[in-house]
């Protein structure tokens, strides 16, 4: 009689889900990814399942073709979850006002004959930003005017087809509005542009930004049925105006079903640009929210609006709190956890320059049990460097003493109400978490700030504690640069179809 025996287990008769296991692997990339799901048919879904969990826009033609190509192909729209959309805010780029300035004297060759005031790359770029062919949504002009009905037609027919696409993702639950990285390469007449060529301008007023978020991501969240519930939405930078004052209450019914927002505001509130109002309603009407993170850019004054947020904002919900670059005034954290400490679990400060005072104020008024507490700060004199279970549980036993990470033991505050001097902090680190968000735009200083500190301390730094849930900490810009990998896949035949 035959032996009956099963078959050795094989990587293509693995279950699915241990199949997605072992390819979420930390050191799998978006190549690695393709291969894996070009292998066998077994093979294809838990690939796709990775690589398709993100999804770009912006006004770049091929970005858009992409997307519906994605959208309309259920067992690839299947996967995403989460829109990233990469503004260039085209409509404001000229190198030089001439090109703004038909009337203005065209300069001359040694024998007076007129020339192009733009240099052979100038012209490229200009033409490549009017070209319908490379963007979809092409550069307005002074005598755009003329053809204002196609562009309305061109726009409206996007957000038609946007919208239908939207609703092919089932699983989509997060949207994502950031400056396009400087380092992504597209192709015009086979010259490579590079997205930071289109930042650096003569001046620096920008009058429009944020435009996808703005004209076409806000729709979408608006909808009654849209599932979105994790937003996050970083400034596209400006010299002296952040966008999200742009916001209107007309905008609330966007911000209701959101129970992430992670918000990065560039500059401080000027007395010329409309006020928070707007923004302050919209994040109120997040009932919901669990996550909040906000980051300020070159702020000058961020206390007074995140005063204004935490003073007119109640969310009996917030879990996690994370904010970065506030430097806030005395009583601006017990007031925080006074009027959102029923659910709070895990607060995240990075170069907030938290004193002993702000820590022991913010401790009394809490009246819940927090299960995390990070502090980041740049390296100082007067820094006391405690252990991240320490301060957890000095903060929950509302000990007046604590250790630090060198085993001295520091008195918080006494009998008496007497308070130790200096900062807090549970680690340390050089580099700026947003730096990078806001080089190259418009500071010749700083244009080379941009990537500069490692990916190990970024990450260190960016890496929050998880809530089951948060869908924006699956998004990796390290796929910006593989715009091939995207193109050879989607054009791949359909092994399902088979």
């Amino acid at each position: 009689m035959p032996c009956l025996s099963k078959p050795l287990p094989t990587l293509t008769n693995m279950p699915y889900e241990v199949m997605v296991n072992i390819i979420s692997n930390s050191d799998c990339t978006r190549a690695d990814w393709a291969n894996f799901r070009l292998v066998c048919l077994a093979m294809e879904q838990p690939g796709a399942s990775f690589l398709f969990r993100w999804v770009k826009m912006s006004r770049l033609k091929k970005d858009w073709d992409a997307f519906k190509e994605i959208a309309s192909r259920e067992h690839l729209s299947k996967h995403v979850r989460q829109i990233v959309w990469h503004e260039l805010n085209i409509d404001s780029w000229t190198h030089t006002p001439r090109d703004l300035d038909p009337s203005s004297k065209k300069p001359k060759d040694k024998k007076g004959n007129e020339v192009n005031p733009f240099s052979r790359s100038e012209q490229l770029m200009k033409d490549a930003l009017e070209d319908e062919d490379m963007f979809w949504l092409p550069k307005t002009t002074p005598t755009f005017n003329d053809r204002m009905p196609i562009y309305d037609h061109i726009v409206g027919t996007f957000i038609s087809g946007f919208a239908m696409g939207v609703k092919d993702m089932p699983n989509l639950k997060s949207v994502r509005s950031v400056p396009m990285p400087k380092n992504r390469v597209f192709y015009y007449r086979g010259i490579p542009l590079r997205a930071s060529l289109y930042r650096f301008q003569d001046t620096p007023v920008r009058n429009i930004s944020n435009d996808g978020f703005f004209k076409f991501l806000l729709p979408i969240m608006s909808q009654p049925e849209s599932k979105i519930v994790s937003l996050h939405w970083a400034d596209e930078p400006a010299a002296i105006t952040t966008y999200s004052f742009n916001l209107i209450s007309h905008h609330v019914s966007a911000f209701e079903s959101l129970t992430s927002i992670d918000l990065c505001i560039c500059q401080s509130m000027q007395a010329s640009q409309a006020g928070p109002d707007g923004l302050i309603a919209c994040l109120g009407a997040a009932a919901k929210l669990r996550q909040l993170s906000l980051c300020f850019e070159r702020t000058s004054v961020p206390f007074v609006l995140t005063n204004l947020i935490f003073e007119k904002c109640h969310w009996p919900e917030l879990r996690s709190l994370k904010l970065m670059n506030a430097s806030l005034p005395d009583g601006a954290y017990d007031f925080l956890c006074r009027n959102h400490s029923p659910a709070l679990k895990y607060i995240t400060l990075i170069m907030c320059n938290v004193k002993v005072s702000e820590f022991v104020a913010m401790r009394n008024a809490s009246t819940v049990e927090l299960q995390s507490i990070r502090i980041v700060t740049i390296p100082s004199r007067d820094l006391r460097m405690v252990s991240q279970q320490n301060l957890v549980e000095a903060f929950n036993t509302k000990s007046t003493r604590c250790l630090t990470v060198d085993g001295n033991d520091i008195e918080l505050d006494t009998d008496e109400g007497e308070l130790a001097t200096g900062e807090l902090a549970t680690g340390v680190s050089d580099c700026d978490r947003h730096a990078w968000c806001m080089a190259g735009y418009y500071d010749p200083d700083i244009r080379d700030l941009e990537h500069e500190c490692s990916d190990i301390e970024r990450k260190v730094i960016e890496d929050d504690v998880y809530i089951p849930g948060d869908t924006d900490s699956d998004y990796d810009e390290s796929y910006d640069t593989d715009d091939e990998i995207m193109e050879e896949l989607i054009n791949v035949i359909d092994m399902n179809a088979q």
